[in-house]
């Protein structure tokens, strides 16, 4: 458990980001779990046979869940795929289980310039009819495109000791209830956190 809170640590010092609401709150379920502080984050730690991981999340202000993880190969002989489309997120609504979609890198990237291709566009029109300045639209959506695309947990072979870091993006959501799940499959371990859902 400390290999992989040292790990933390370490990749969250240079870590920042702009687009917090607010951040859940993490709730330990189980004595393989722990919660860490690292540059202000809260993170629940989760140790499993062959990984571990630490995870926080927040809502961003479009409404997404923005999930932060670091996960480490706890194996001294062993490598493992991970994929983060194999991450699901659930919440209890009337005693029902809903799923909330979580984007696969490419979807969410979709996504993004799609929205930035509207922004652009209403630029344009705001442009022709006000004669407003542009300067600078374009830089700053590059700039958040590729800001969004280094940031993004994708597929990976983690080998011995090996560790990796990324967002999973989650669609806007309304949630229920005073919990959801997380749940990250890795090799043999299943590991699932527990966040607090505000009132």
């Amino acid at each position: 458990m400390k290999k992989i809170g040292l790990v933390i640590v370490i990749s969250v010092l240079t870590f920042t980001s702009c687009t917090s609401s607010y951040l859940f709150k993490p709730i330990v379920t189980v004595d393989t779990q722990e919660t860490m502080f690292a540059n202000g984050y809260e993170f629940l730690l989760s140790h499993g046979e062959h990984s571990g991981v630490g995870m926080f999340v927040e809502k961003t202000k479009k409404g997404e869940l923005r999930m932060h993880a670091v996960i480490f190969n706890t194996s001294t002989d062993k490598y493992f795929d991970f994929n983060p489309e194999d991450i699901t997120v659930t919440y209890l609504r009337n005693g029902t289980e809903v799923n909330i979609k979580v984007y696969s890198p490419r979807d969410y990237m979709k996504k993004l310039e799609r929205s930035q291709n509207i922004q652009i566009a209403v630029a344009a029109m705001d442009y022709a009819v006000n004669n407003t300045s542009t300067d600078g639209v374009g830089s700053q959506l590059a700039n958040e495109r590729n800001y969004t695309r280094n940031s993004l947990l994708v597929a990976n072979r983690l080998y011995p000791e090996d560790e990796v870091e990324g967002d999973v993006m989650t669609k806007t959501y309304r949630m229920t209830g005073e919990r959801f799940m997380v749940t990250m499959p890795i090799a043999s371990d299943i590991h699932e956190f527990v966040f607090k859902i505000p009132k």
